[in-house]
């Protein structure tokens, strides 16, 4: 024990020394400063120590640190401070990590040692050094969801890598198969991927393929055009040919093909770029999950009311279409289950706006559809929706609305 402790004392002798060197510590504040690490090395190093002991270590480092930093940068103007590039700018960060290192290595059940470790790591914008704590949390503790989501988020929204993110997230449903939790981040997941797609091509204005289709034609006619016109005036007169000639070459700049950006295609080509993947995913958990549950018809539709607000919150994807396609599976399980039918009568109503000029044709659908049912439970929940509907809107001061909604709610209830 003796010779670890002298062996990781004598690793930070160079760091002290260039310290010192720098004029940032006196000669007695290394003296201090060597007797507290004696101190906490012959503690730690024991065999009664403690994650404590640990903590206690590493939060005396980043003190440490954190006051080298400050003196630095308050003994500079006045030109005391060496601010060249050395060891010891560096080696404090360096010495904490592996404290941290040997001390989940000790203590590698305790999950709070390790999130303090990825805490640190994350604040050092280290990333390697992050996905190496995740991979050895993730081997040490393979069914703890927490930890599979955040690894893969990790990857998804700060590395951005969607790549990995995916790998994770079905990796963890391996370990945590019967897990709800695990697949409705998974379900996110695919569909965050997805809208992150779509915005982009938003950004960079591309349209559906229908359109790029078009738009394609229309460019081609525009250069034969413009070759004829070019091809005639170069017959006329070369200064017109010169100037006609700059003309096509911004033409062409203007239309370069896209073919890197169009791998994926649009939403009305690509059923991927519709959600159809989450979809999948949708499908597959609902059948892994109320396998292992019983009472299914109640599971189950509480599990499909998670799935919608889910894709509530994805303004950018198609969610008429995902919710549809949703109520179209469960419905084939459930067909008789009276909130699957509310679901299938508010669904085109569910994404327009009060002000939408769609609203009151489809409103008035939708009722009608809602007149042809004969069970109470199924009326009840549809006045709610459309209660809910008149009070929005009351609040967005759209009378002509409220009083259309007035009506239909007294004539629905009047029904039941």
């Amino acid at each position: 024990m003796a010779e670890n402790v002298r062996y990781f004392l004598e690793q930070t002798v160079p760091e002290l020394e260039d310290l010192e060197r720098k004029n940032v510590f006196s000669k007695t504040e290394i003296n201090k400063i060597m007797r507290r690490r004696t101190e906490f090395e012959h503690r730690i190093a024991g065999r009664a120590s403690k994650s404590a002991d640990f903590i206690k270590y590493i939060q005396y480092e980043m003190n440490l640190d954190n006051l080298r930093r400050k003196r630095i940068e308050r003994l500079s103007p006045t030109g005391i401070v060496d601010m060249s590039q050395s060891v010891s700018d560096w080696s404090g960060q360096r010495k904490i990590l592996f404290i941290f290192e040997r001390a989940v290595r000790k203590f590698y059940g305790d999950l709070q040692l390790w999130s303090l470790y990825l805490q640190y790591a994350k604040e050092l914008g280290s990333i390697n050094v992050v996905e190496k704590i995740y991979s050895k949390m993730i081997q040490l503790h393979p069914t703890d969801t927490d930890l599979w989501i955040s690894a893969a988020k990790f990857e998804f929204e700060e590395n951005a890598n969607a790549k990995n993110a995916r790998t994770l997230l079905q990796r963890a449903l391996r370990f945590n198969s019967e897990q709800e939790k695990m697949w409705l981040n998974y379900f996110v997941f695919e569909l965050s991927y997805v809208s992150k797609l779509l915005l982009r091509r938003r950004i960079l204005g591309l349209n559906s393929a229908t359109q790029q289709i078009e738009q394609q034609e229309l460019d081609r006619i525009e250069k034969e055009d413009e070759q004829r016109q070019i091809n005639e005036k170069i017959q006329a007169n070369e200064d017109i040919f010169t100037d006609n000639f700059q003309s096509l070459s911004t033409v062409k700049l203007n239309n370069l093909p896209e073919t890197d950006i169009n791998m994926l295609g649009a939403p009305d080509s690509n059923p991927a770029l519709k959600g159809d993947v989450a979809l999948a995913v949708f499908r597959i958990a609902v059948d892994t999950l109320t396998k292992t549950r019983r009472g299914f018809k109640g599971y189950s539709l509480s599990l499909v009311k998670k799935f919608i607000s889910i894709v509530d919150g994805f303004e950018v994807l198609d969610r008429e279409y995902l919710v549809s396609s949703i109520v179209t599976h469960m419905s084939s399980l459930e067909p008789t289950c009276s909130e699957y039918i509310v679901i299938v009568l508010t669904l085109p109503l569910r994404y327009l706006s009060i002000s939408s000029p769609e609203l009151p044709v489809k409103l008035q659908l939708s009722v009608n559809n809602y007149l042809k049912l004969d069970e109470p439970s199924i009326k009840n929940e549809y006045v709610e929706f459309l209660t809910k509907l008149l009070e929005e809107s009351r609040n967005e001061k759209n009378d002509r609305i409220a009083i259309l909604l007035q009506h239909l709610v007294k004539k629905c209830k009047y029904s039941i």
